[in-house]
């Protein structure tokens, strides 16, 4: 018998963890979005995001 977590438990845990991550990195980047909506011009946001979709896919 293991005294340690169980396989199972640690999945589950891992997988909140890389769920939650992804959840606040999409939020930080829509964030960052709206703050730079307010800050460039309509033509140099639209660039901006025509990079970033292609760099990101």
């Amino acid at each position: 018998m293991s005294t340690g977590p169980s396989l199972k438990r640690l999945a589950v845990s891992g997988s909140a963890w890389i769920i939650a991550g992804f959840g606040m990195s999409q939020a930080l980047r829509l964030a960052g979005n709206l703050i730079l909506t307010r800050l460039l011009f309509p033509e140099a946001f639209g660039i901006m995001a025509l990079v970033e979709m292609v760099m990101r896919g």
